[in-house]
């Protein structure tokens, strides 16, 4: 076999990467299934990645051959793929064979492969298990120098574009054996997102709706962030516009970002771009479209003119809603190994939480986590720890909290800035949240406003569950948390929740806590297989922007990133309004509406891509630029944003 998609291991996401790589396969076929493009061969439109005209070859001994054949075709099934398109057996080969094995990597031919992804986490945490935490990613590195091998000694780097390897955790010996093309171009993509499911997930607690914004941006399932060449985006090419240009040559796509594919650092590139930077003939456009080949805008820079007239008329119903802060009592139910190991990632955490709460708002972490190690962790990040009796606090919850033996510690001004005296207050309450005698006196006591519950409870507490634990752990306490608030009756406030999955059917299952009368409970659930699985492959079918894609998976001041803004900072309410306006309205008022508050003097830009319905959690991206909506006052915009915070001393 030659110029395959090769899939070295099996896990929970690997079904969920076939199935994504079927998408691709599905939209470049029935793109030139016509009789028109079956006649006139060279109208035949090129695949935007080889991912998308390729096989796939799965080499695994976990499972036999016919139980892997038996899982694909069901779940192919499930999600609509027409067979006649992509098959098991004849488009996607299953062979049982060991992916460490260079004889096997010969096998399923490793050297002649277009693209390779590692999905060795299974073997990686029983590896770990065996050697006490000493060995991490260990099978996944052996596959890697298994790789090195086989492409060195056949000479057959040229034909691999990229090895993209999924990680449990960073790792050193992973960096020090990745290696490049004959042309020194990147070769091994190392992807740990580990970060980033934990900073989405507290990310959730002040955005709702977030996760499933960003899982959808990455699914090819529909409307995906995908990239074209300059030359080939649209009939001539953009080559020579600036990219503000080349957002208006295009409808039913929103333009995002530019990268060049022989310089992927150069100025202005990436996410959110300076929009004045020129395109050039071997540059890469990045766009959410729902094909790889978006529409071309008739009469362009006519309409743009028309859509920045009439923004520039537009009266904000709200603009002052993003610079609001709030009182919230917020309850973190589990814990994270990591925060053991390093408590900078806690702080991380709640700075992400703590953005817009205002002074004598309340964390509470409930957890088997001992209290002296607790506090010792919390100290060494400079919390100062206070008594019980902190100002504001209910005298009820005090009396309880000292009972339980837990602490409290405010938090200090570095960690989040406070416009009042006094600070946030983080407390410990020791127990498993699992237990009734545990989360229920403390339930039944504070009426809280967000719930996180993390399905782990982290290596002070004992070892690690499985997956389907660890999703039965979080089906009890949602149950736990639903009873109590059944118990309090209609008064009961709304909590939101929001929690992560490891298999898809435990978002089904579900029971979420209800209150004021509700009949349903909107959780937000952070599907861990599926972000792996859709992130692995978009890194895998377009590897020349991974480094720019990947801002949105990354945990670091400056990059881009992924926001919901209430709709009402930028357009009024029940007035149609075109997409094409809100975009303009969008780029005019950003800065001095969402982002002065936190980077006074910065610079932040912003390209509006869509807008999530407030009633019924509908996304919809890249409308039609002429397309209208009357925005509700609950509807938001999905904004891709870039912040730089001023220089030091301003």
């Amino acid at each position: 076999m030659n110029g395959h998609t090769l899939v070295l291991g099996w896990n929970e996401a690997t079904i969920r990467l076939v199935c994504q790589l079927a998408f691709l396969r599905r939209q470049y076929l029935m793109s030139n299934e016509t009789w028109a493009k079956r006649l006139m061969p060279w109208t035949v439109v090129p695949p935007s990645t080889p991912c998308a005209a390729a096989d796939i070859v799965i080499l695994a001994d976990g499972k036999e051959k016919e139980e892997m054949d038996a899982l694909l075709e069901t779940a192919l099934s499930e999600r609509g793929i027409d067979p006649r398109r992509t098959r098991v057996g004849r488009n996607i080969i299953c062979r049982v064979g060991d992916p460490t094995d260079v004889h096997d990597l010969l096998k399923v031919g490793a050297q002649s492969a277009t693209a390779i992804v590692t999905m060795m986490t299974e073997d990686d945490k029983a590896e770990e298990d065996l050697s006490e935490g000493a060995i991490a990613n260990g099978s996944t590195l052996r596959v890697l120098l298994a790789l090195r091998h086989v492409l060195l000694a056949n000479k057959g780097l040229m034909a691999i574009r990229n090895i993209v390897m999924q990680l449990s955790a960073p790792s050193t010996y992973i960096d020090a054996a990745c290696f490049r093309n004959e042309r020194e171009a990147v070769v091994v993509y190392p992807l740990d997102l580990s970060v980033f499911l934990n900073s989405l997930m507290f990310s959730c607690g002040a955005t709702p709706r977030l996760a499933k914004t960003i899982l959808e941006l990455v699914n090819f399932d529909g409307f995906s962030i995908r990239r074209r060449k300059s030359t080939l985006l649209v009939p001539g090419g953009v080559v020579g516009l600036t990219f503000r240009e080349a957002m208006n040559r295009v409808d039913n796509a929103v333009l995002i970002g530019v990268c060049d594919a022989d310089e992927a650092n150069r100025p202005g590139a990436g996410l959110v771009p300076d929009p004045e930077r020129k395109i050039g003939p071997n540059d890469l456009i990045i766009f959410v479209a729902v094909s790889s080949l978006p529409d071309e805008l008739e009469d362009g820079p006519a309409k743009v003119s028309r859509f920045d007239a009439a923004a520039r008329k537009l009266e904000p119903a709200d603009p002052d809603v993003a610079a609001r802060t709030y009182r919230k009592n917020l309850l973190i139910c589990g814990w994270r190994p990591i925060w053991t190991d390093d408590p900078k990632r806690l702080v991380s955490r709640l700075e992400q939480l703590t953005g817009d709460l205002e002074a004598g708002s309340t964390l509470t972490f409930v957890n088997r986590v001992p209290p002296e190690l607790f506090g010792a962790l919390l100290g060494a990040c400079g919390f100062a720890a206070v008594g019980g009796d902190v100002a504001g606090q209910d005298p009820a919850f005090s009396a309880i909290h000292e009972e339980a033996g837990g602490g409290t510690w405010l938090t200090p001004v570095k960690v989040t800035p406070v416009r009042e005296s006094g600070g946030i207050v983080v407390r410990h309450w020791p127990g498993d949240a699992c237990s009734d005698t545990v989360l229920g006196p403390l339930l039944r006591t504070v009426d809280f406003d967000v719930a996180i519950v993390l399905g782990t409870q982290g290596r002070a507490a004992g070892a690690p569950l499985p997956p389907r634990s660890c999703d039965t752990r979080v089906l009890n306490i949602l149950l736990l948390m639903r009873d109590i608030q059944k118990q309090k009756g209609k008064d009961a406030k709304t909590l939101q929740v929001i929690t992560e999955n490891q298999q898809d059917s435990t978002a089904l299952l579900a029971l979420p806590p209800l209150g004021n009368g509700a009949a349903t409970n909107r959780a937000d659930f952070i599907n861990t297989q599926a972000i792996y699985a859709r992130a692995l492959a978009h890194t895998l079918a377009y590897p020349a922007i991974a480094h720019a894609v990947g801002e949105l998976f990354a945990d670091a001041a400056g990059s881009a990133s992924v926001d919901l803004v209430w709709a009402t900072a930028f357009v009024p309410v029940g007035v149609p309004v075109t997409f094409g306006a809100v975009q303009q309205r969008v780029m005019l008022g950003l800065e001095d509406t969402l982002f002065e508050k936190e980077h006074p003097g910065g610079q932040t830009s912003a390209i509006c891509i869509g807008f999530l319905d407030g009633d019924t959690d509908k996304l919809t991206f890249a409308p039609s630029v002429d397309s209208t909506t009357a925005y509700k006052a609950n509807d938001r915009l999905v904004l891709v944003t870039r912040d730089v915070p001023p220089p030091e001393g301003l």
